[in-house]
Protein backbone atom coordinates (compact mmCIF):
# COMPACT_ATOMS: atom_id res chain seq x y z
CA UNK A 1 0.00 0.00 0.00
CA UNK A 2 1.28 3.42 -0.94
CA UNK A 3 -1.08 6.35 -0.73
CA UNK A 4 -0.58 10.06 -1.21
CA UNK A 5 -2.97 12.01 0.97
CA UNK A 6 -3.69 15.64 0.17
CA UNK A 7 -1.84 18.03 2.48
CA UNK A 8 -1.96 15.81 5.58
CA UNK A 9 0.05 18.21 7.72
CA UNK A 10 -1.84 21.24 6.41
CA UNK A 11 -5.23 19.70 7.13
CA UNK A 12 -4.03 18.45 10.50
CA UNK A 13 -2.50 21.77 11.53
CA UNK A 14 -3.26 23.56 14.75
CA UNK A 15 -3.72 27.25 13.94
CA UNK A 16 -3.35 28.42 17.55
CA UNK A 17 0.43 28.62 17.79
CA UNK A 18 3.32 31.00 17.25
CA UNK A 19 5.29 30.95 14.01
CA UNK A 20 7.19 27.69 13.54
CA UNK A 21 10.95 28.45 13.58
CA UNK A 22 13.49 26.79 11.30
CA UNK A 23 15.08 24.91 14.22
CA UNK A 24 18.28 24.65 12.17
CA UNK A 25 20.81 25.56 14.87
CA UNK A 26 19.55 23.14 17.50
CA UNK A 27 19.09 20.40 14.89
CA UNK A 28 22.63 20.83 13.58
CA UNK A 29 24.08 20.74 17.10
CA UNK A 30 22.14 17.63 18.08
CA UNK A 31 22.99 15.88 14.80
CA UNK A 32 26.69 16.58 15.33
CA UNK A 33 26.42 15.12 18.84
CA UNK A 34 24.78 11.96 17.45
CA UNK A 35 27.57 11.61 14.87
CA UNK A 36 30.20 12.05 17.57
CA UNK A 37 28.67 9.32 19.75
CA UNK A 38 28.11 6.91 16.86
CA UNK A 39 31.68 7.45 15.64
CA UNK A 40 32.84 5.54 18.71
CA UNK A 41 31.37 2.43 17.07
CA UNK A 42 31.93 2.54 13.26
CA UNK A 43 29.54 -0.38 12.72
CA UNK A 44 26.67 1.49 14.35
CA UNK A 45 27.54 4.66 12.42
CA UNK A 46 27.42 2.67 9.18
CA UNK A 47 24.13 1.03 10.15
CA UNK A 48 22.63 4.44 10.94
CA UNK A 49 23.71 5.74 7.54
CA UNK A 50 22.43 2.59 5.84
CA UNK A 51 18.96 3.15 7.32
CA UNK A 52 18.80 6.68 5.88
CA UNK A 53 20.19 5.46 2.54
CA UNK A 54 17.49 2.77 2.40
CA UNK A 55 14.80 5.33 3.19
CA UNK A 56 16.05 7.43 0.27
CA UNK A 57 16.26 4.42 -2.05
CA UNK A 58 12.68 3.42 -1.25
CA UNK A 59 11.39 6.93 -1.80
CA UNK A 60 10.55 7.75 1.81
CA UNK A 61 12.98 10.69 2.03
CA UNK A 62 14.76 12.85 -0.53
CA UNK A 63 17.77 15.17 -0.60
CA UNK A 64 17.21 18.92 -0.65
CA UNK A 65 19.07 21.20 -3.03
CA UNK A 66 19.92 24.14 -0.79
CA UNK A 67 20.43 26.34 -3.88
CA UNK A 68 16.78 25.98 -4.81
CA UNK A 69 15.16 27.60 -1.82
CA UNK A 70 11.39 27.89 -2.18
CA UNK A 71 8.89 29.97 -0.30
CA UNK A 72 6.97 28.55 2.61
CA UNK A 73 7.84 27.23 6.03
CA UNK A 74 11.14 25.47 6.65
CA UNK A 75 11.74 23.43 9.78
CA UNK A 76 14.44 20.94 10.78
CA UNK A 77 13.94 17.89 12.98
CA UNK A 78 16.75 16.35 15.07
CA UNK A 79 17.06 12.60 15.30
CA UNK A 80 18.86 10.06 17.46
CA UNK A 81 19.34 6.30 17.74
CA UNK A 82 17.44 3.91 19.95
CA UNK A 83 19.40 0.74 20.61
CA UNK A 84 17.62 -2.60 20.17
CA UNK A 85 18.50 -6.10 21.33
CA UNK A 86 18.70 -7.46 17.80
CA UNK A 87 21.52 -8.78 15.64
CA UNK A 88 19.87 -7.64 12.41
CA UNK A 89 18.54 -4.21 13.48
CA UNK A 90 20.66 -3.04 16.45
CA UNK A 91 19.34 0.53 16.21
CA UNK A 92 16.39 2.45 14.89
CA UNK A 93 16.15 6.17 14.20
CA UNK A 94 13.79 8.35 16.20
CA UNK A 95 12.82 11.79 14.88
CA UNK A 96 12.10 14.33 17.59
CA UNK A 97 9.14 16.34 16.31
CA UNK A 98 8.70 17.80 19.81
CA UNK A 99 12.06 19.58 19.72
CA UNK A 100 11.83 23.33 20.33
CA UNK A 101 14.35 25.93 19.28
CA UNK A 102 13.78 27.51 22.69
CA UNK A 103 11.12 27.26 25.42
CA UNK A 104 9.31 30.24 23.86
CA UNK A 105 9.11 28.66 20.39
CA UNK A 106 6.70 25.93 19.26
CA UNK A 107 7.79 22.51 18.04
CA UNK A 108 6.38 20.87 14.93
CA UNK A 109 4.09 18.78 17.14
CA UNK A 110 2.78 21.93 18.79
CA UNK A 111 1.63 23.06 15.34
CA UNK A 112 -0.21 19.84 14.51
CA UNK A 113 -3.58 18.67 15.77
CA UNK A 114 -3.46 15.65 18.07
CA UNK A 115 -6.80 14.15 17.04
CA UNK A 116 -6.75 10.53 18.24
CA UNK A 117 -7.30 7.83 15.62
CA UNK A 118 -10.48 5.76 15.73
CA UNK A 119 -9.15 2.34 16.71
CA UNK A 120 -10.80 -1.00 17.32
CA UNK A 121 -11.29 -2.02 20.94
CA UNK A 122 -8.09 -3.89 21.79
CA UNK A 123 -9.65 -6.11 24.47
CA UNK A 124 -12.44 -7.19 22.13
CA UNK A 125 -9.92 -7.82 19.35
CA UNK A 126 -7.77 -10.05 21.56
CA UNK A 127 -10.77 -12.01 22.88
CA UNK A 128 -12.14 -12.75 19.42
CA UNK A 129 -8.61 -13.66 18.25
CA UNK A 130 -8.44 -16.37 20.95
CA UNK A 131 -11.93 -17.70 20.20
CA UNK A 132 -11.04 -19.76 17.11
CA UNK A 133 -8.68 -22.68 16.48
CA UNK A 134 -6.62 -21.31 13.57
CA UNK A 135 -4.95 -17.90 13.63
CA UNK A 136 -2.77 -15.53 11.61
CA UNK A 137 -1.11 -12.28 12.56
CA UNK A 138 0.84 -9.71 10.60
CA UNK A 139 1.72 -6.06 10.49
CA UNK A 140 2.04 -3.47 7.73
CA UNK A 141 5.74 -2.98 7.05
CA UNK A 142 6.82 0.63 7.65
CA UNK A 143 3.17 1.63 7.65
CA UNK A 144 3.63 5.36 8.26
CA UNK A 145 6.24 5.66 5.52
CA UNK A 146 3.82 4.27 2.95
CA UNK A 147 1.56 7.31 3.32
CA UNK A 148 2.88 10.00 1.00
CA UNK A 149 3.37 13.58 2.10
CA UNK A 150 2.36 16.39 -0.26
CA UNK A 151 5.34 18.29 -1.63
CA UNK A 152 4.24 21.62 -0.14
CA UNK A 153 4.39 20.08 3.35
CA UNK A 154 7.78 18.40 3.08
CA UNK A 155 10.02 21.32 4.05
CA UNK A 156 8.82 21.23 7.67
CA UNK A 157 10.25 17.70 7.92
CA UNK A 158 13.85 18.47 7.00
CA UNK A 159 16.73 16.75 8.77
CA UNK A 160 20.52 16.60 8.49
CA UNK A 161 22.94 13.75 7.92
CA UNK A 162 26.45 13.13 6.65
CA UNK A 163 27.12 13.65 2.94
CA UNK A 164 29.59 10.75 3.24
CA UNK A 165 28.36 8.29 5.89
CA UNK A 166 31.78 6.60 5.98
CA UNK A 167 33.45 9.87 6.99
CA UNK A 168 32.23 11.43 10.28
CA UNK A 169 34.03 14.64 9.32
CA UNK A 170 32.18 15.12 6.03
CA UNK A 171 29.74 17.96 5.49
CA UNK A 172 26.12 17.63 6.52
CA UNK A 173 23.51 17.14 3.83
CA UNK A 174 19.85 18.14 4.05
CA UNK A 175 17.06 15.63 3.59
CA UNK A 176 13.31 15.89 3.93
CA UNK A 177 10.53 13.36 4.22
CA UNK A 178 8.34 12.43 1.28
CA UNK A 179 6.15 10.39 3.61
CA UNK A 180 4.37 10.76 6.93
CA UNK A 181 6.94 10.20 9.64
CA UNK A 182 6.47 8.30 12.86
CA UNK A 183 6.87 10.81 15.68
CA UNK A 184 4.59 13.53 14.34
CA UNK A 185 1.56 13.87 16.60
CA UNK A 186 -0.93 13.80 13.71
CA UNK A 187 0.60 10.75 12.02
CA UNK A 188 -1.46 8.03 13.83
CA UNK A 189 -4.69 9.73 12.76
CA UNK A 190 -3.47 10.14 9.17
CA UNK A 191 -2.39 6.49 8.97
CA UNK A 192 -5.69 5.23 10.36
CA UNK A 193 -7.73 7.43 8.01
CA UNK A 194 -5.68 6.26 5.01
CA UNK A 195 -6.08 2.57 5.87
CA UNK A 196 -9.83 2.98 6.43
CA UNK A 197 -10.19 4.76 3.09
CA UNK A 198 -8.44 1.90 1.28
CA UNK A 199 -10.55 -0.74 3.02
CA UNK A 200 -13.81 1.05 2.24
CA UNK A 201 -12.93 0.99 -1.46
CA UNK A 202 -13.41 -2.78 -1.19
CA UNK A 203 -16.48 -2.55 1.03
CA UNK A 204 -18.20 -5.57 -0.52
CA UNK A 205 -15.16 -7.78 -0.02
CA UNK A 206 -15.33 -10.20 2.88
CA UNK A 207 -11.54 -9.93 3.27
CA UNK A 208 -11.76 -6.13 3.60
CA UNK A 209 -14.46 -6.48 6.25
CA UNK A 210 -12.30 -8.89 8.26
CA UNK A 211 -9.26 -6.63 7.95
CA UNK A 212 -11.28 -3.63 9.13
CA UNK A 213 -12.55 -5.64 12.11
CA UNK A 214 -9.17 -7.14 13.07
CA UNK A 215 -6.73 -4.24 12.60
CA UNK A 216 -5.17 -2.25 15.42
CA UNK A 217 -2.91 0.59 14.22
CA UNK A 218 -0.74 -1.41 11.77
CA UNK A 219 -1.21 -4.90 13.31
CA UNK A 220 -3.77 -7.45 12.11
CA UNK A 221 -4.90 -10.37 14.30
CA UNK A 222 -7.38 -12.80 12.74
CA UNK A 223 -8.61 -16.27 13.59
CA UNK A 224 -11.09 -18.77 12.11
CA UNK A 225 -12.52 -22.17 12.93
CA UNK A 226 -11.59 -23.82 9.62
CA UNK A 227 -8.03 -24.06 8.36
CA UNK A 228 -9.07 -23.79 4.70
CA UNK A 229 -10.99 -20.57 5.42
CA UNK A 230 -7.94 -19.08 7.11
CA UNK A 231 -5.65 -20.06 4.21
CA UNK A 232 -8.05 -18.49 1.69
CA UNK A 233 -8.22 -15.31 3.78
CA UNK A 234 -4.44 -15.25 4.18
CA UNK A 235 -3.87 -15.44 0.42
CA UNK A 236 -6.42 -12.70 -0.29
CA UNK A 237 -4.98 -10.54 2.51
CA UNK A 238 -1.55 -10.67 0.87
CA UNK A 239 -3.00 -9.15 -2.26
CA UNK A 240 -5.07 -6.52 -0.48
Amino acid sequence: MHAVVQNPFSQASNTEHDELPSNYTVTRRRTENVIKKLSQDPKLLKKYGDIIAEQERRGFVETVDEKEQKGGKIHYIPHHPIHKESSTTPIRIVYDCSCRQSPSHPSLNDCLMDTPPKLNDLTKLLVQFRANQFATCTDIEKAFLHVGLSEEDRDVTRFLWLSDPTNPGSQLKTYRFKAVLFGATSSPFILNATIQKHLKQFGNSETAKILERDIYVDNILSSMNKEEDLLTYFKKKQGA
